[in-house]
């Protein structure tokens, strides 16, 4: 989050840094679009980008332009099994479906595969190490990350939740419900939904550094501390709409509609700004950023950039 900045808008000490797409061969894209859509993706490190198709596991190396296939499941299961998200622990990455989990171990090379006995929709990961949950439409894990054994559960009752996190230290289920962030106490005697702030237009995306939660709207940005207390609103100046955001400890990149992005530094409290095609906008449903490296998920298609101070960058 733009910490100290109470607008978010351009302004003459950006540094302006230059976008240069990233693109796979001909042939390579053709072999990928066979497993398309692409449901995520996941910046393992700055120079290698994980995507999940419908059957198989992605990953390209950034550097080399190598592209690796790891199947997990056969067309027909697809359907039984449609692959959702893709998360880490640390140590290995996972993927999961509605009823299966999936370990990719890579330095041993080997894939593990576990039944999940609830198969209702998965909607992502939490956590890492010993405190790694798996989070469902109705349910939450906590995984032993040796066994896959479940530590602990949680029930709830939440219906089209599509923009969530899940702060494992205070057991707080946080989504979005239109113009509200609301939370549910996992560890409260009711178990009940709560509002925890409002929001001027329909929310968007809601995510979660180690400091604080940040809400996405068109218009503003909210930050929100971990027992729900409204820290800051954050506006956007002039007439252009918030779309995507990406955040982790170390940098917040915020795309708008135009097809500005803007990065704020955290350590150095310093923001850059670059540009990326507008017409790609307003059909990106995720975005990912490391460093200077940010990959969106544009009609069901990866598209990656990185960024550079040097113009040269082109070439």
């Amino acid at each position: 989050m733009a910490l100290g900045i109470s607008k978010i808008g351009w302004s003459s000490d950006h540094q302006l840094l230059y976008a240069r797409e990233l693109s796979l061969p001909a042939y390579q894209l053709a072999t990928l679009a066979k497993d398309a859509p692409i449901t995520d993706l996941r910046l393992s490190s700055p120079t290698n980008l994980l995507m999940i198709g419908q059957t198989s596991l992605w990953s390209w190396d950034l550097a080399s332009g190598k592209l690796v296939r790891t199947q997990l499941v056969t067309p027909s299961e697809r359907f039984a099994s449609p692959l959702r998200h893709i998360g880490s622990d640390g140590l290995n990455d996972f993927v999961s479906s509605d009823n299966k989990l999936f370990e990719l171990a890579w330095t041993s090379g080997r894939i593990l595969r576990f039944d999940i006995a609830e198969p209702d929709r998965a909607l992502g990961f939490a956590g890492e190490g010993d405190n790694f949950w798996l989070i469902k439409a109705h349910h939450i894990f906590r995984i032993d990350r040796y066994t896959k054994a479940v530590l602990a559960r949680y029930d709830y009752n939440i219906s089209d939740v599509t923009k969530y996190v899940f702060d494992p230290q205070s057991r707080r289920l946080w989504y979005l419900a239109q113009r509200e962030v609301r939370y549910i106490a996992l560890d409260g005697p009711d178990r009940q939904s709560h509002v925890s702030a409002k929001l001027r237009s329909m929310g968007l995306d809601l995510q979660m550094t180690k400091h604080e939660l940040v809400a996405l709207s068109a218009s503003a940005l909210i930050r929100l501390s971990f027992a729900g207390k409204p820290l800051q609103s954050v506006p956007v100046e002039g007439r252009r709409k918030l779309h995507n955001m990406a955040l982790n400890d170390v940098s917040h990149a915020y795309l708008f509609d135009d097809g500005n992005l803007e990065i704020y530094n955290v350590p150095l409290k310093s923001t850059s700004a670059a540009q990326i095609p507008s017409d790609l906008v307003a059909n990106t449903s995720l975005m990912r950023f490391d460093r200077d490296v940010l990959a969106i998920l544009a009609a069901g298609s990866p598209r990656v950039f990185r960024l550079s101070v040097d113009k040269l960058g082109d070439e």
